[in-house]
Order: structure tokens, then sequence, then C-alpha cells
């Protein structure tokens, strides 16, 4: 059996009888047996204005450029546009060719869910292409938020 000594020079067994893994690991193996929590969420955000307004809609500040999402053990991924979170790791998006991606180490953001941030983020989304469109056909928009959370839009013709 080859295995790894432990610091004093002898061989780990653990308790089935089985070589244990090393007490220390070089820089190397470590970044061998570390795994990537980044999560890449497909969405169907098409357009980096809207994606921008909805952000600010949520009151988020974010970084445009060429960026890397910072998440666990120092792991980036690569993004478009940042959001910044207080758990100091961040929230990406990085466009795929034809949409934005989402990309965070979701396990480590502890200030919000990843169900709740996507689920805002499409419906702000949404409203502002909504909105945007009907305006540049003539209509003004009235928003009336419910206690459930959704939008419902009144639009009226401008004379």
């Amino acid at each position: 059996m080859g295995g790894f000594p432990d610091p004093q020079g002898q061989q780990r067994i653990n308790h089935n009888g089985e070589e244990a893994a090393p007490l220390r690991m070089t820089a190397k193996e470590h970044k061998e047996v570390a795994m990537s929590h980044f999560t890449k969420v497909e969405t169907k955000i098409t357009e980096l204005l809207f994606l921008k307004k909805a952000i600010a809609d949520m009151d988020l500040a974010y970084q445009e450029g060429d960026l890397k999402a910072k998440g666990w053990l120092w792991k980036k991924a690569k993004a478009d546009l940042l959001i910044p979170t207080k758990s100091g790791y961040d929230i990406g998006f990085k466009f795929n060719g034809s949409s934005y991606d989402v990309v965070a180490d979701w396990d480590s953001i502890n200030d919000v869910s990843q169900d709740t941030f996507i689920n805002e983020l499409n419906q702000r989304y949404a409203y502002n292409v909504v909105s945007d469109t009907m305006a540049q056909q003539g209509f003004t928009i009235a928003e009336e938020k419910t206690e459930d959370g959704t939008i419902k839009m009144t639009m009226r013709k401008a004379s």
C-alpha cells in the first residue's frame, strides 16, 4: 500500500482498514479535491438594459465589465455584470450568446435565497420589458402590486 504518511511518517488507516486521506494537502492536491460551488441558472433575460433596470428596481448596486464573481474558497466565475452581497460573495451574470446566465455560489450567499432572487429578478425584468414596449406604442402604465407579490398592470392609450 502506497498511502500518505502522517506527520510522523506513518501510513494512515481509517476504521475500515483502508488508506486514509492525508492530514495535509499540497496546493495542487487541494485544487484537485476542492469542488466548485457555483451554480449556473439559465434565464430568458436577453436585454442588458432591462436587466440593469430590474436590478435597480431591487435596490441593488452592480458593477459592469469583464469581471469575476467571487465564491467559496476563492473560486471565481466569469461575469459581465456583478452584484456584491453582504456575505462577501457575488451574484454574477454572464451572457451566453443568447441570454444571461446567473452564476453564484448560492451555498455561501446567506443574505438572499436563490429562488427569491431569481423570482424577483424575473418579475422586475418582465415589468420593465412590458412597460417600455407599451410606452413605445403610446400607452401609459399604472403599476399595482398585490399582497402576494404579483404585479397587475393597467394600460391606457395616451391621447
